[in-house]
């Protein structure tokens, strides 16, 4: 067996002679796998800048080179039961051969050709620049380099784990991908993608009897470039601001779906109990509490009252309320008899007409 007193030095100029990447690759090279008398892989090509790593298997052998590229460094090395490994990085580029010197007769040779190492080029990203809060978005990056591994970084901050040619993302900021190969990197343009917040339209309206006029708020004007009303009846309109009348009194959902200029949607939706009382304004306030109630009921309001009426959905009476002559009163009911549900309280003065909704729970 050779015993290889150059190795130490010959490994020492091999990495001082060659700056080595993080992102080399290790090629595995077994010897005499299954009690063979073979290398495997016994051919292979790699690029400047990889190691190649033999691996005792079995028996007793060693890796020595035969005919190498001039400049190239010469190694003999024992790989056997008390020597397991030994690695060398190529400095040159050629056909490197080699043998295993006790079973060279047998066959037991290889051979591994090293290619030259390049820069790769910088990866273009393709995704979208704009989208919408919620949506995942896929970047992907391209780049004619073969041999590379990737690493994407947001802000110029790499992302942990990130290191597969596609990213998923769900927030803005300026993304871009470094690829790297055994012997160097480059890095995309910055790709910035910008999240949009879902517009959040509200809803108000004011009403005569059943003709309703709706309001859009929540969003400038400017903003949409698409709305589509639902009125719960079957009805729709695409108006801003729209009018309705309604057939009958009833329970109605009311929706508006609003899409912007960027694309993104939001929904508004209120439930609209509908009593065919025309409501005429009276600058007179009253006040219910608790609400929801359940047995007690207390109104305030800071007019004179002269009519206190309670009405079912359909507007049929439920009952009158008594009431005294006091000014501003506070105003106290047993309401324990009536049975729990959603109901109208209306309200009359000297400058009060006023409809409020009272929910009766227990």
């Amino acid at each position: 067996m050779h015993k290889n007193l150059l190795f130490p030095v010959l490994l020492a100029v091999i990495t001082l002679g060659l700056p080595i990447s993080s992102f080399a690759n290790t090629i595995i090279v077994t010897v005499g796998p299954a009690n063979s008398l073979t290398f495997s892989p016994n051919i292979f090509s790699c690029t400047l800048g990889d190691t190649v790593k033999w691996v005792w298997a079995t028996g007793s052998h060693t890796t020595t080179s035969t005919t190498i590229p001039g400049g190239a460094a010469p190694w003999d090395q024992n790989i056997n039961s008390a020597s397991t490994s030994f690695m060398y990085i190529p400095t040159v580029t050629g056909t490197y051969n080699y043998q295993c010197t006790p079973h060279a007769s047998f066959g037991m040779t290889g051979s591994f050709t090293v290619n030259p190492c390049t820069t790769p080029s910088p990866a273009t990203i393709t995704g979208h620049l704009s989208r919408c809060n919620g949506i995942t978005d896929t970047l992907t990056a391209t780049t004619i380099s073969g041999g590379i591994t990737y690493q994407w970084k947001l802000n110029n901050s790499i992302i942990s784990g990130a290191t597969n040619q596609t990213l998923f993302i769900t927030a803005s900021g300026n993304y871009s991908c470094t690829v790297h190969n055994s012997c160097d990197s480059a890095t995309s343009l910055p790709f910035v993608v910008t999240y949009h917040a879902n517009p959040t339209p509200g809803i108000t309206y004011t009403h005569t009897g059943l003709a309703y006029n709706f309001t859009l708020t929540g969003i400038p004007l400017a903003a949409i470039s698409n709305i589509s009303w639902d009125f719960g009846d079957s009805f729709t309109s695409p108006l801003t601001n729209p009018p309705h009348t309604y057939a009958a009194d009833g329970t109605y959902l009311v929706m508006v779906m609003v899409t912007d200029t960027f694309g993104c949607s939001g929904m508004g939706s209120i439930n609209l109990n509908t009593l065919s009382i025309n409501e005429v304004y009276l600058p007179g306030t009253i006040s219910i509490s608790p609400n929801p109630a359940a047995n007690y009921l207390r109104i305030s309001s800071n007019d004179n009252l002269t009519e206190l009426t309670l009405h079912d959905l359909t507007g049929r009476l439920v009952r009158s309320f008594p009431l005294s002559q006091n000014s501003n009163q506070v105003l106290s009911f047993d309401i324990s008899d009536i049975p729990v549900g959603l109901y109208i309280i209306h309200a009359t003065g000297t400058y009060t007409n006023k409809f409020e909704k009272l929910r009766i729970l227990r």
